[in-house]
């Protein structure tokens, strides 16, 4: 199963952001799945998935993608959940982004 998640987020306008912090996202993708599949992909070296991010002045769009069915279980439905609401861009001075729920 291929398939393709899109989520805004909101940020504030004073936040300057290019693609150089999707190393950032990668990291907030790690931070929410889980534990033992994210050493799994490392030592494998295989990449399941993709990710990038196009943005507005208010909007950050991250489009994450993925080629099986354990990637959709493993890093789609985790960042589908309720409860995954802020995304802490961390080594960013900190910021936060909000999701809109769509």
């Amino acid at each position: 199963m291929f398939f393709r998640l899109e989520l805004e987020l909101k940020k504030d306008k004073d936040i300057f952001l290019t693609q150089n912090i999707a190393s950032l996202f990668h990291g907030v993708l790690m931070e929410n799945i889980s534990q033992p599949y994210a050493e799994e992909m490392h030592i494998s070296h295989i990449r399941p998935y993709s990710q990038f991010l196009r943005f507005s002045e208010e909007r950050i769009f991250w489009t994450i993608c993925a080629v099986n069915d354990q990637a959709y279980e493993k890093i789609g439905l985790p960042l589908l959940a309720d409860t995954f609401q802020t995304v802490y861009l961390r080594g960013y001075e900190e910021k936060s982004v909000n999701r809109i729920l769509l």
